[in-house]
């Protein structure tokens, strides 16, 4: 897993995202680490590195081609948060958490296809524990998926619509309202 340092359009640092191995990186993004950060500092990129300034450089008399670049470049952001949380987060299935990695995915759409015949195999779950494989339980994993990139798309489109309508989208605080995932 990559983790990935988002900035607005002006270069400055937003926010950070964890991107497995299979996912497209974002426009507006680095795996450099920006610097720490205290009181009104920020961090921007600039010549392919951090810098750190004292505050937030004023906006100069934005442009309708600005605005939708930060909200582009939000947006993106926000759609990084959504895939990272369906790619890593897990389905629950009464008190067992089952991956959702892509591999684990295929692996879980083949159970379904396979219907009665899925066998009584041991299966792992996000805990490392095991579980017997069934094809109730199979089903039931299919249906915890689809749940849960139903409500990710959700709320990735209420962040989106709510940024879109700020005042400020350069600053919208994207990060609240997710379900809940696993967490070891």
């Amino acid at each position: 897993m990559t983790t990935l340092y988002i900035r607005d359009s002006q270069g400055i640092y937003l926010t950070s995202v964890d991107l497995d191995a299979n996912g497209a990186m974002p426009q507006n993004s680095t795996t450099t680490v920006p610097p720490t950060l205290t009181g009104t500092q920020v961090a921007e990129w600039v010549n392919n590195k951090w810098e750190v300034l004292a505050e937030r450089p004023p906006i100069p008399q934005s442009t309708a081609a600005q605005i939708a670049q930060i909200k582009a470049s939000q947006w993106l952001a926000i759609k990084a948060k959504r895939d990272t949380l369906s790619d890593t987060g897990g389905y629950l299935v009464g008190t067992k958490w089952f991956h959702s990695d892509g591999k684990s995915k295929t692996q879980q759409l083949g159970l379904v296809l396979l219907g009665a015949s899925v066998p009584a195999v041991p299966w792992k779950t996000m805990d490392g524990t095991f579980v017997a494989m069934s094809p109730t339980l199979a089903g039931q994993i299919f249906q915890a998926a689809v749940a849960m990139d139903m409500s990710l798309f959700s709320v990735a489109k209420q962040h989106k619509d709510a940024m879109e309508a700020s005042a400020t989208p350069d600053t919208y605080d994207y990060s609240t309202g997710w379900p809940t995932v696993f967490t070891p």
